[in-house]
């Protein structure tokens, strides 16, 4: 005796595939993105490695731009490097894994978003990637080179990948202050055109 397909688990799978073959380019266009950002980080900390560990700091532009080798147990420009090493992993590993990862789904599967928000996304997650590579295959470690210094003040040592996810924040924050203005901008005419029919029909 055979069964029939059931049409409502067809129709729920159906939906599915439509939905990835829907997003294919773009998700496409993503991971490619993600793959070239990664891979100008993790290049360019290689070089570090092998030319600046154990050598003199390189000044250039007069000393505004210096680059030295440095190994980051911490965050973002060392925060975090106090903590224990078992705080460290449970918080920079496993945390941060889970994190880019959930992170990394709704920026593939929402493709409500705009295209500079899905640009920004797309450089965070590079930046967090390329970091969290360098966690998991040097015990927990980041690989820092580069350093800015303007007079007395002066940044902590950082990476390509520090850039991208600086960059990728400062982008967020202007395209979320212009879709909230524009949003405001909507709201405000559409109760004037409500407040202006109210008015004629009186």
């Amino acid at each position: 005796m055979t069964t029939s397909p059931n049409p409502v688990r067809a129709t729920w799978w159906t939906r599915i595939g439509q939905a990835i073959a829907r997003r294919a380019p773009r998700t496409l266009a993503i991971l490619t993105l993600l793959a070239t950002q990664i891979g100008c980080d993790q290049a360019s900390k290689e070089v570090a490695e092998h030319s600046l560990k154990g050598e003199s700091p390189v000044f250039m532009l007069g000393g505004v731009l210096k680059f030295v080798y440095a190994e980051n147990p911490g965050a973002f420009l060392g925060l975090g490097a106090s903590f224990s090493p078992e705080l460290r992993f449970f918080l920079f590993v496993l945390g941060v894994g889970f994190a880019l990862s959930g992170a990394l789904i709704f920026l593939l599967w929402k493709d409500s978003l705009s295209k500079s928000a899905t640009l920004a996304g797309a450089f965070l997650l590079a930046g967090g990637f390329g970091n969290f590579i360098d966690r998991v295959a040097a015990s927990g470690v980041v690989t820092d080179f580069v350093q800015l210094r303007v007079g007395q003040l002066q940044t902590g040592i950082f990476n390509i990948a520090d850039v991208q996810i600086v960059v990728a924040a400062i982008v967020l924050v202007i395209v979320s202050v212009y879709a909230e203005a524009k949003h405001g901008n909507t709201s405000q005419s559409h109760a004037s055109e409500i407040s202006i029919r109210r008015d004629q029909n009186r």
